[in-house]
């Protein structure tokens, strides 16, 4: 393929080495005739990049070299196969949204004229229904399998195969079936779909950038959705810098209008830094996005009612936050204006401390019912927000504020080291999530030291 010179290669097509059919595509690219200079111009690019082709195919290939490889892809393609046929096959077995209206009367007449022609219809349907049921655990059992076949043996390898097997493929299809909304075993199918994608795209940045090319797919307000697309950007730095606006704008616009979900800002924590880098561009449009948003999306407990609402929220959370807790959301959002302002950027530092004033953050981690999450992100919030700063507070040293906050810190050593001393099956918990108290705590003192 590659020879030069007569002989060395099955496919010469002169007897120069190449050189004639050369000259004749450079011939050809000189008429007075576009589709004849388009086609020549594409057949010699074709021929000095074939090389080049030919070696990322190379990359490409994945050897099998254990049995336990060879096996692995018989049992992936085999179900591939199965699944990819089910789904092309979906309008046969998935149950639609059924459509409403009609003419009742109608409906009624016809219905007493068929008679005998109902109960006749009836045993067709029942067949229906029941290999319908069974499509839907032959696609179920296949999910799981592959789900379990991204959780064992040597993870990346696996990655790489189900990639190369165009699992992914499959997988995009299947999310796009329509289905009645109020289906449980199809709602079951999209959950594994999704978590099989998550698990598809963990830590591999190749596999990520195939699924950020159907970004769109999963631009809508389900809580799997932000999941995956969590999944998709996650550690990776160059999707993350690219991300644009508009995608932002979609998670921001799905707090407001279909509720405050943790997942939505955890997608947003997660384009803030990657690979051990902080993404500029998202802190300050993610920053710009929470500021417009309002109180819909922004929620503290400034005021004297709703902080006495946060109050028996945390006497609630004494023994861990809910996930659907609002507290939960509470302490993401702290933590999320936190995740902002580190890396010292002066833009999203200023933006924070106008939503969170000191003066609230003291009046809540110095309250005797304040718990050790809220604690720990509000502190969190406090070093990088006012003490760790690109533009140097000086203030700060000297207010009330920061005294009133090492009075508490003092308290909540001394109960650590309580605590420490004689720790039961509980208090052990406890004492685990109080020593990220103390960490923040002893950062915090760090940077006012330095």
């Amino acid at each position: 393929m590659f020879g030069v010179g007569k002989g060395n290669s099955i496919l010469e097509v002169d007897d120069e080495g190449g050189r004639m059919f050369l000259r004749v595509l450079t011939h050809l690219t000189m008429h007075d005739y576009p589709p004849l200079v388009s086609g020549a111009l594409q057949l010699l690019f074709r021929h000095f990049s074939q090389r080049q082709e030919v070696l990322h195919t190379f990359k490409q290939v994945q050897l099998l070299i254990s049995a336990q490889d060879v096996e692995n892809y018989k049992l992936i393609k085999a179900d591939l196969d199965r699944l990819r046929t089910l789904v092309e096959k979906s309008e046969l077995w998935v149950e639609k949204k059924s459509s409403g209206g009609g003419d009742g009367k109608k409906d009624k007449k016809e219905k007493k004229d068929k008679g005998e022609g109902a109960s006749e219809d009836a045993t067709p349907k029942k067949e229906k229904l029941e290999k319908g049921n069974e499509n839907y655990q032959k696609v179920k059992e296949i999910l799981e399998r592959l789900n379990k076949m991204c959780s064992s043996g040597v993870w990346k390898k696996q990655q790489r195969l189900l990639k190369n097997m165009g699992a992914h493929k499959v997988m995009l299809d299947l999310l796009q079936v329509s289905y009645d909304q109020n289906d449980v075993k199809m709602q079951e199918i999209i959950r594994y779909t999704h978590l099989f994608l998550q698990k598809f795209c963990m830590g591999n940045q190749e596999n990520q950038a195939l699924l950020h090319k159907n970004l769109n797919l999963f631009l809508n307000p389900g809580l799997l959705e932000a999941e995956t697309v969590q999944h998709i950007f996650n550690n990776n730095y160059q999707l993350c810098s690219e991300i644009s606006e508009s995608v932002l704008q979609h998670f921001i616009h799905c707090l407001a209008t279909h509720g405050r979900h943790v997942q939505y800002l955890n997608f947003l924590h997660t384009i803030i830094k990657a690979e051990g880098k902080y993404v500029k561009k998202c802190q300050d449009m993610i920053m710009t996005e929470l500021t417009n948003a309002g109180e819909d999306v922004v929620v503290f407990y400034n005021d004297k009612a709703s902080f006495n609402d946060m109050l028996e929220l945390m006497a609630e959370s004494r023994e861990g936050v809910g996930e659907s807790s609002p507290l939960r959301y509470h302490i993401s959002l702290v933590e999320l204006l936190a995740a902002c302002a580190e890396g010292k950027n002066v833009y999203t530092e200023i933006k924070c401390t106008s939503l969170l004033p000191l003066e609230d953050v003291v009046r809540v981690v110095t309250h005797e019912d304040c718990i050790t999450e809220v604690k720990v992100a509000y502190v969190n919030f406090v070093n990088h927000c006012y003490v760790d700063t690109e533009v140097e507070m000086k203030e700060i040293y000297t207010s009330n504020h920061i005294w009133k906050l090492f009075e508490d810190f003092t308290v909540d050593m001394a109960r650590v080291t309580a605590l420490s001393s004689c720790p039961s099956l509980t208090q052990r918990h406890r004492l685990s999530v109080q020593d990220k108290v103390l960490q923040e705590i002893l950062q915090y003192c760090h940077f006012l030291c330095v």
